[in-house]
């Protein structure tokens, strides 16, 4: 049976049930962007997105799971018995995202990876997602989410899920379409750095919380025992980091906005509609309306093609050229 693909969820906002869903919400173009940013740096192996044709009901079921899975959060406090469902569906909920990552991985697997600033982005959401998503289910069972409700471990939860889950993603979507904004290329170098500061500045600022919530740091207060100082003192100082490479980014866009290197029309070499014009796009973007034969991920299918441009419609009928030749 093969993997589905499903985009994302995440149910453990500790405020409201409208917060899972809220963060349902957040990952759908979450899902779409690491799509793009790794298109940017991978030339698949032998198929396109594993698992595509099942995409919509994995989806669904995340999102349906997602509204009660908040109810999980004030289980510590007393509910209705009712309620104690989202205990449930927070475990449930981890059924259609692990299919979405393992979806993802196969996606990638044997692939012939360039890790370019998108892509590095990419893999680094999946790997924080991840990590977020394996806390969320500790938070499933009763005796634990009472023991760690407000304290640091939920704060690395979130963070991982929402800032992992969508910042790493927002960032791989930004470079990767950078030169098709503005027609520059962005300095790879300083996109780098960007991503290993914020990468290895929000693991050091998060990844200790999980611990020391456990240990009994509460969240939310100004005075804490004194085993805690350390820590916490490492904790800001690699939060510092990460607000620091966020200068380098828009000293990065900023900069090569106004003298970067004159952007091809499809340096990614991808096969969706936006990069088979010159970069930036001319005012009215296509000459006609494209017709769109296949699908835009394909990159490993041979002959594998998206769309016919330019009054060139009687070759929809024939066979597409071979892969090579597109990634020439």
């Amino acid at each position: 049976m093969k993997p589905c693909f499903s985009l994302l969820k995440e149910k453990s906002f500790r405020l409201a049930p409208s917060s899972a869903s809220r963060a349902c919400d957040m990952g759908l173009p979450s899902g779409g962007l690491w799509l793009s940013g790794s298109g940017a740096g991978e030339e698949k192996g032998y198929r396109g997105v594993v698992g595509s044709r099942c995409r919509r009901p994995q989806r669904l079921r995340a999102a349906a799971a997602s509204w009660p899975a908040a109810l999980h959060s004030p289980a510590d406090v007393g509910q209705a018995k009712w309620r104690r469902c989202g205990v449930k569906t927070t475990l449930i909920i981890a059924v259609p995202t692990g299919i979405k990552v393992f979806s993802w991985l196969a996606t990638l697997w044997e692939g012939r990876l360039h890790f370019t600033t998108p892509m590095l982005f990419a893999s680094g959401f999946v790997s924080m997602f991840v990590i977020g998503g394996l806390s969320g289910i500790y938070l499933g069972s009763v005796p634990v989410d009472i023991h760690a409700s407000d304290t640091y471990f939920v704060v690395a939860h979130i963070h991982y899920v929402l800032f992992g889950g969508s910042l790493f993603t927002i960032f791989a979507g930004i470079y990767y379409w950078f030169p098709k904004m503005t027609g520059r290329m962005y300095n790879e170098r300083l996109g780098k750095i960007h991503f290993w500061m914020t990468f290895v500045g929000f693991n050091v600022t998060f990844f200790p919380m999980h611990y020391i919530g456990l240990r009994g740091m509460p969240r939310r207060v100004a005075d804490y025992a004194p085993e805690f100082g350390n820590w916490n003192l490492a904790i800001s100082i690699a939060s510092f980091a990460v607000g620091a490479s966020t200068l380098v980014f828009l000293y990065n866009m900023l900069v090569s906005w106004r003298r970067g290197e004159p952007a091809p029309g499809n340096p990614w070499r991808a096969l969706t509609l936006e990069w088979q014009v010159s970069s930036p796009p001319p005012v009215f973007n296509f000459d006609e309306i494209p017709q769109v034969v296949g699908s835009p991920y394909e990159y490993g299918v041979r002959g594998a093609r998206h769309a016919v441009l330019n009054g060139k419609r009687a070759e929809a009928g024939r066979p597409p050229e071979p892969v090579e030749s597109i990634h020439s």
